[in-house]
């Protein structure tokens, strides 16, 4: 038998079928163990477009200290590319909206060290911002009513990725009721950042 983690928890499903008869796709999407589509096998159309919203969203939190890591990582690698220059050739480029620019006194080797910073730095800006947007969208889906514990429980599941049976005691729930929290919170999360389409998926 194949878990079943849907609205009721981790657990098999009444009258779930042996591995050999669900379909190849949901074997491929993964949706009758990772979370409710259906109860055995869901429809394609409806099953590909909510894994797409929901994996979207668990790759963002899973990839959450990754993005904290490649923030350091540009700034090091900003701050080797000037310390390489002189003073005088940074101050014969601007960095601008537009692009990068110079008075004439820059090589084209400077041009591209400079063109290099901007690019980092631009990365860096919209990855700290994502950063943050996640920050804040954790905090305010665990505002509502009886949503309390999903900011908590999607923290400890995909950015610590703390042992599941180590989840539960830490909100005083069991195993089973940590799978159905994480399912709600995740699809919260969801609908949080990508919107209207990801409310008609799920």
């Amino acid at each position: 038998m194949l878990p079943y983690r849907g609205a009721g928890g981790a657990k098999e499903a009444e009258g779930a079928v042996e591995d050999e008869d669900i379909s190849a796709e949901c074997i491929l999407l993964g949706s009758c163990w990772v979370c409710d589509l259906c109860d055995v096998v869901c429809g394609e159309e409806r099953g590909v477009n909510q894994l797409n919203y929901i994996k979207e969203a668990e790759n963002i939190l899973w990839y959450y200290n990754d993005l904290y890591r490649s923030i350091e990582n540009m700034n090091r690698e900003i701050a080797k590319i000037v310390s390489r220059q002189s003073p005088s050739a940074l101050n014969a480029i601007s960095l601008e909206p537009t692009g990068v620019h110079g008075s004439g006194d820059a090589d084209d080797n400077t041009y591209n060290l400079m063109f290099k910073i901007k690019t980092l730095t631009e990365n860096r800006e919209a990855t700290m911002l994502e950063l943050g947007k996640v920050d804040q969208m954790l905090d305010d889906i665990s505002k509502d009513p009886g949503c309390e514990l999903y900011g908590k429980v999607l923290r400890e599941w995909y950015i610590e990725r703390a042992p599941k049976d180590e989840i539960g005691p830490k909100i005083g729930y069991g195993r089973r009721n940590v799978y159905y929290v994480k399912d709600k919170a995740i699809k919260k999360f969801a609908v949080r950042h990508f919107g209207l389409d990801a409310v008609k998926a799920i």
